[in-house]
């Protein structure tokens, strides 16, 4: 990882993390490189201080996948990580939001949706993640099949994600 200051081309700092890197997410203050491996996704965490410090790693359940930009599968707000992730061991694709929070070098689960006391799944049987985005205490999925449900996520209590509801609409996204 580079980063060059564009104002003084002089100020240039570096850092190696030796890891596989399939995808990059970066928020205001940190910098996430993820890849799968073994159906779950390894993050690693750095920090967009001006020696990119290394902070921390995780994994999650599921993958990102490389469908419809899988960077906005990612957000970060308030210093937590919220990801959706797909798990296709079981034949039909099952969908997970994951928020992570970093206690010392370690990217450690709060919570997770479906969950016991929210078991709503994100989409129905067979449907994929088309779409997601995040905007502040919100996560919006869209999943694809023959129609395009549009699901809502609650996340203003990171640890306490919920489904707020879903539209579902003849037609596709396109």
């Amino acid at each position: 990882i580079v980063r060059i200051n564009l104002t003084d081309a002089n100020d240039v700092s570096a850092s190696c993390i030796s890891s596989v890197a399939e995808m990059m997410y970066m928020s205001k203050d940190n910098l996430y490189l993820s890849a799968s491996i073994n159906d779950q996704t390894v993050l690693h965490k750095v920090s967009l201080d001006t020696n990119l410090t290394y902070q921390a790693s995780g994994s999650v359940e599921g993958i990102i996948g490389w469908r419809s930009a899988p960077n906005l599968r990612l957000s970060e707000q308030n210093d937590f990580l919220r990801i959706v992730t797909s798990h296709y061991s079981s034949g039909e694709p099952e969908h997970k939001l994951s928020i992570l929070s970093q206690q010392g070098n370690v990217l450690t689960t709060v919570a997770t949706l479906p969950n016991d006391t929210h078991p709503e799944t994100i989409g129905k049987p067979g449907e994929d993640i088309f779409a997601v985005r995040f905007l502040g205490d919100r996560g919006y999925i869209v999943t694809f099949e023959r129609i395009d449900p549009l699901y809502v996520i609650d996340l203003a209590d990171p640890s306490n994600p919920k489904v707020l509801g879903a539209l579902e609409i003849p037609g596709f996204s396109s």
